[in-house]
């Protein structure tokens, strides 16, 4: 996710992917077993991986962005319904 997910005009983005994750974490939790655990990486990485300004430095704080797409992640996850507790999610940072 190469946006700067704190810059409201990019939300429809920040939506789109959240609608992915979604539907993939609910798949996968009607495929799991109760003892499996799905392991989640995303990458928001600072320049040069991230999109920088003209003046060649980052335009937001990617950290803070990283822990922010955390708790959403985190939000998604625990939201999902099954029958029984949802399988542990391991969030890497």
């Amino acid at each position: 996710m190469q946006i700067e997910i704190s810059f409201e005009p990019h939300r429809i983005w920040v939506d789109l992917f959240l609608d992915w994750w979604r539907y993939g974490f609910a798949s996968w939790q009607r495929r799991a077993g109760p003892r499996d655990t799905l392991v989640f990486t995303c990458e928001l990485g600072p320049k040069p991986y991230a999109i920088i300004g003209r003046d060649g430095n980052d335009t937001t704080d990617r950290w803070a962005e990283a822990l922010l797409m955390h708790d959403w992640i985190r939000e998604l996850w625990n939201g999902l319904s099954r029958e029984e507790k949802p399988a542990p999610l391991a969030l890497s940072r």
